[in-house]
């Protein structure tokens, strides 16, 4: 079994270059958590790139981010702490990449539509909205199903899907990962 800490410095790169991210970019991590991806994602994006990292902090999961942006200095990542508000003190069509990693099973059902509403705001025309699914069986599961049906009655279509090792809490486990482009 993969360490964390192995995952992060060995593996994660390549993942997550593999998903799309590079040099450059600007993400929005919507439910962003302690920051993992955010933190790996800083290097691969570069000085030039920059994360806006949302979250409540009603857990305190925050304060292992802002602890490993001091820690590390890392300058191109700005943390955005909600009351659970579905709207952002983000431009519009800014970011290339929308990171909804391991959230939406928990956003309420009546918050999901109004969030990729505000995802698209915020997206690039050809920006991609990328989707972490866990707790789910497959790419077929009856929820996957009704976030791409959600995903495509918000003008967007599934242009990817990748199975790779992502984090997951406290372990690293095989994930369901779907990148979605606007429809053209």
């Amino acid at each position: 079994m993969t360490s964390i800490e192995e995952w992060k410095s060995k593996i994660a790169p390549n993942v997550l270059k593999e998903i799309g991210f590079k040099l450059g970019q600007v993400i929005v991590d919507f439910g962003c958590g302690t920051g993992i991806y955010d933190v790996i994602l800083s290097t691969i994006i570069g000085p030039k790139g920059k994360i806006y990292a949302i979250d409540s902090d009603e857990k305190g999961l925050l304060s292992q981010l802002y602890s490993e942006i001091d820690k590390l200095k890392l300058q191109n990542i700005e943390v955005i702490e909600t009351s659970g508000e579905i709207e952002f003190p983000i431009p519009d069509k800014v970011a290339n990449f929308i990171l909804i990693y391991d959230v939406m099973h928990i956003i309420n059902e009546n918050d999901r539509d109004p969030l990729i509403k505000e995802a698209s705001r915020m997206l690039k025309k050809e920006g991609i909205i990328s989707y972490h699914a866990t707790h789910v069986d497959g790419k077929n599961d009856e929820f996957i199903q009704e976030i791409h049906k959600l995903m495509q009655n918000n003008g967007f279509i599934l242009s990817e899907t990748l199975k790779k090792p992502m984090f997951h809490w406290s372990w690293i486990q095989d994930s369901w990962i779907f990148n979605y482009r606007r429809k053209i």
